[in-house]
């Protein structure tokens, strides 16, 4: 008999906790978004904003971030492949599971008319502000991460960029054969700034450091 009660109290309790128990999805913020479209402001607000606004001024646009995606393909999409690999984000856990998936569904689901054809590299500002400065630079040189190192340059607009051309020539060439404040640092996960990328910096001052 006392075995038969307690049988009942359990599928009494099972019965009232699938009725009536505590929505732990909205506690551990739960979203099932695995085989649905999914928009950039959830992304922009669940995943980017939290994890990669901190380094990357850019996450919260989201021309900007289409820039790194393959429409369709998260696999073919540079932004995906960084947080997926855990490379990014830098110096912190990785994205959940969950999260990852919020990104792939974005990307499976985006129409190719919203994503903007790269911009091909060409001694112009325009240019080399998304294939070297935003892909070398503002990630460690943005408002957020100054608000932490006020000792660091400002590298998100042209003027301060031009301010400061000697000195970013320099950390990204001859500094690195001198072990002197190479950028980016050897250390980082970020590659070092290809010889086409230097030549096209030197061909923008000559210029005249066209936009």
């Amino acid at each position: 008999m006392k075995k038969l009660l307690f049988s009942i109290m359990i599928l009494s309790f099972v019965a009232c906790k699938m009725e009536t128990g505590t929505d732990e999805s909205s506690r551990f913020q739960v979203f099932n978004y695995a085989d649905t479209q999914v928009s950039f402001a959830v992304i922009r607000d669940r995943v980017l904003r939290p994890q990669c606004l901190q380094c990357h001024s850019w996450s919260i646009d989201e021309t900007e971030v289409n820039k790194r995606i393959l429409p369709g393909n998260p696999e073919g999409s540079e932004l995906y492949r960084m947080v997926k690999n855990g490379q990014m984000p830098s110096g912190s856990p990785r994205l959940s599971d969950q999260s990852l998936k919020l990104v792939e569904q974005y990307i499976v689901h985006l129409s190719k008319s919203k994503v903007e054809a790269p911009i091909p590299l060409s001694a112009t500002y325009s240019s080399l502000k998304v294939n070297l400065f935003e892909k070398s630079c503002i990630r460690c040189h943005n408002p957020d991460v100054l608000a932490k190192h006020p000792k660091r340059p400002l590298l998100t607009s042209k003027k301060a960029i031009i301010d400061r051309y000697d000195d970013i020539l320099y950390s990204v060439t001859d500094a690195w054969t001198m072990n002197d404040n190479e950028m980016p640092p050897a250390s980082s996960d970020v590659p070092r700034v290809s010889e086409e990328v230097v030549k096209m910096l030197k061909e923008w001052k000559d210029s005249g450091f066209v936009d």
